[in-house]
């Protein structure tokens, strides 16, 4: 049994390096939006716990069947447990008993010492490669996620395989024993030996029966994958009350030009989860490619409102100001976006506020900020684009930047949404990155 301890001393050890290793690389814990894991910020640690035990419920329900899969588990995807007469708690019940037989197996010496080892190793397979991402020493930003099974599967793997050879191992041997018999003890042990027979057989016909029914979900998961849309509306029916899944169809509507079944689906997500800012977003965005203004300002300013450091809204913000002559208002913005995050290179909001500035006839300014956005931008062929306005105020254009620009210069704004999603507008406006 030596040799097992070590190979889980040595599992253990090599998911607490790769765990360290990675926050020493993001030179900390991640930071998640509390919205992304309810779980993580409900105020009662008993709805913490139920809720934490019934998803950990729905991983080992996933490994072994996996019915019901989409590839975002985060907001209202899995409501929490917050009673205890909750059916759901019976399911973590049953994989608490599961987890507790298992571990009784491994330490009771009534059982072969190769079978105890087995099972050790593969539950060590399961349960440690899972920890990071269990909320069990660190909050996660998902309440569930398909992606961190795939060490775990192993692990099942692993114990089917195991246990089948077992069964198979001692159907051999009673047929064997069967054969040496004699007599009438021979005929009386024959009834048991073939109840036993077909009992043995019956967890190979379930194992082919599972693989059967989890290549034909491959396959049907598969087809779900061809298109970001179908992605969509397949998991949106997994998860109905994901407003995130309802933004992401509602971009993926946007991409397609189906601009009213996208402002449906972005008004459906602001009512499952109307303190999203990225929705607020996104859908101010579309709102303002359509040039319906007065709704789009109401919407950045909703999204400025739930996150004031948000770059994007203040700057999307203010150009939609400055294209109604509010110069003065948007250079509010374009500033209070330059101070939120000193972090970034606001290249483009540079370019906004100079263009602002010159507008108003502040020249100096408005050079300062020109001279700050081109030292920012990276020298590529869009890096013309945001130097022209300097170019045009101090009168000394270069030959290939006219040749480039024909002489305009624009304010900007980020034509991406926040979840890659191509603007359909063709204005000479374009957003921060």
């Amino acid at each position: 049994a030596r040799w097992v301890r070590w190979r889980l001393t040595g599992l253990a050890a090599a998911t607490a390096v790769l765990l360290l290793a990675r926050c020493w690389t993001m030179k900390g814990l991640p930071v998640f939006m509390p919205h992304l894991n309810p779980a993580a910020g409900a105020g009662d640690a008993w709805t913490r716990t139920r809720t934490y035990n019934y998803v950990y419920a729905l991983n080992a329900a996933l490994l072994v069947l996996p019915y019901k899969l989409c590839y975002d588990w985060s907001m209202g995807s899995i409501p929490l447990v917050h009673e205890w007469a909750d059916w759901r708690n019976l399911a973590s019940l049953l994989l608490l008993l599961l987890l507790v037989g298992g571990a009784s197996f491994c330490v009771s010496s009534r059982h072969p010492l190769g079978a105890r080892q087995a099972l050790a190793m593969t539950l060590g397979l399961v349960i440690l490669p899972f920890l990071p991402a269990s909320n069990l020493f660190f909050p996660v930003g998902f309440m569930l996620a398909e992606r961190v099974l795939y060490l775990p599967s192993m692990g099942v793997c692993l114990l089917i395989g195991a246990h089948t050879s077992q069964v198979f191992s001692k159907r051999a041997a009673s047929q064997v024993k069967a054969r040496s018999s004699a007599g009438a003890a021979a005929d009386r042990a024959e009834p048991r030996a073939r109840l036993r027979s077909v009992a043995q057989m019956a967890l190979p016909a379930a194992l082919g029966v599972l693989i059967g029914v989890g290549a034909l979900r491959t396959v049907s998961r598969n087809r779900d994958w061809q298109s970001g849309l179908r992605l969509c509306e397949a998991d949106v029916r997994v998860n109905p009350g994901n407003a995130k899944l309802h933004a992401s169809l509602a971009d993926e509507y946007v991409k397609l030009g189906r601009f009213g079944e996208a402002e449906a689906w972005f008004s459906s997500a602001l009512v499952l989860q109307p303190d999203h800012h990225e929705t607020w977003y996104n859908f101010a965005s579309l709102l303002d490619d359509l040039r319906r203004l007065p709704e789009a300002e109401e919407g950045y300013r909703r999204c400025i409102a739930l996150r004031p450091d948000y770059t994007r809204a203040r700057n999307n913000l203010g150009v939609l100001l400055a294209s109604q002559g509010r110069v003065r208002e948007s250079l509010e913005h374009y500033y209070a976006a330059l101070q939120a995050r000193p972090d970034l290179p606001n290249e483009r909001v540079l370019n906004n506020l100079g263009i602002a500035l010159l507008e108003l006839g502040q020249h100096k300014q408005a050079e300062e900020a020109y001279n700050q956005a081109c030292a920012r931008w990276p020298v590529v062929d869009h890096s013309l684009e945001v130097c022209n306005g300097e170019e045009k105020f101090l009168g000394k254009r270069d030959p290939v930047s006219q040749q480039r620009l024909g002489g305009t210069s624009h304010h900007t704004r980020d034509r991406d949404m926040v979840t890659s999603a191509q603007s359909m507008s063709t204005r000479r406006l374009c957003r921060v990155v």
